[in-house]
């Protein structure tokens, strides 16, 4: 008897010591909160707001979040009154925007300082600046996002060059009249995949020479009707394989300021002026497998 009471007390005291798991609330908008602000003001880390559809007339801001979970049902569109950036995520960790739209902002989506954490199937339109910008990230993923007339970049990683962006990966998006380049990398160790840009004012894709972009990756990329360059590669140790450049106003691909530039296995079709064009500040440069039609001037150029 003494030792089944002394076993039935050590499993008291196991099932008291055992933590419980944290619970996580799912707050609607705008059905419990009539604004995606006023949600996100009640919401804690691991949290979910799901968005019913609807045009929202504000500003939000979301700061200092662990794993909170934004979802739009339906077709979400944040619409900041006057000259503002319409949704902005700053100190976050693996936090989550879906399905969400943004239009008539200064910029679309802004990330700072964030780490990990993903954009899937968002969209910006109609931006006075750029439509997703990330700054000072670190791990974080922009899927299947579309970005359309934009005055500034589509996509930029590292807006302001003292605050680059690292490891983060662009895949899958589309980016249409950018009014500058389609997208703009600033960092290190990204990679951009199987993105189109058409139709931007600048370059279809550009790397920052200071500081210097160093090994970036771009594969299977489609720059269309840019009016500057298809790719413009500035940096160090940066490789671009297995894309398309189509109608380049300029080079199908430039490489300068910076050294171990890589392009091959790609086409550059119809640029106005080389297919490649090497600066003569691109210093070892490797060319390999890609293949040219109809260029205005020279298939390659090494200056």
């Amino acid at each position: 008897m003494p030792f089944l009471k002394l076993l039935l007390g050590a499993t008291v005291l196991s099932s008291v010591a055992a933590p419980r798991a944290a619970a996580h609330t799912t707050h609607f908008v705008p059905q419990e909160h009539p604004t995606i602000a006023s949600a996100v003001g009640n919401a804690h880390d691991g949290d979910t707001i799901i968005i019913s559809g609807g045009t929202y007339p504000e500003v939000v801001v979301v700061d200092g979040f662990t794993d909170l979970t934004i979802l739009g049902k339906g077709k979400v569109i944040i619409d900041p009154p006057g000259d503002a950036d319409a949704l902005s995520l700053s100190n976050c960790t693996g936090c989550t925007v879906k399905n969400v739209r943004t239009t008539g902002a200064i910029t679309g989506i802004k990330l700072l300082a964030c780490t990990g954490g993903i954009l899937l199937k968002c969209r910006a339109e109609a931006v006075s600046g750029i439509g997703i910008a990330l700054d000072e990230c670190d791990g974080v993923t922009v899927e299947a996002c579309l970005v359309e007339d934009t005055l500034g970049d589509g996509i930029a990683l590292g807006v302001q060059a003292a605050i680059p962006s690292i490891n983060c990966i662009l895949l899958k998006n589309k980016v249409f009249g950018a009014g500058e380049d389609g997208i703009h990398v600033s960092g290190d160790g990204n990679t951009i995949e199987k993105c189109l840009v058409k139709e931007s004012a600048a370059d279809g894709y550009r790397t920052e020479s200071e500081p210097p972009a160093t090994a970036n990756t771009f594969t299977g990329n489609k720059a269309i009707e840019t009016v500057g360059h298809g790719f413009h590669i500035q940096g160090d140790d940066n490789v671009v394989q297995e894309c398309k450049a189509i109608k380049a106003g300029q080079n199908g691909a430039e490489l300068s300021d910076g050294s171990g530039h890589v392009v091959q296995d790609c086409k550059f079709i119809k640029p106005t002026f080389d297919g490649i064009f090497a600066v003569d500040t691109a210093l070892d440069v490797t060319l390999s497998g890609n293949t040219f039609k109809k260029p205005g001037a020279n298939g390659i150029d090494v200056d």
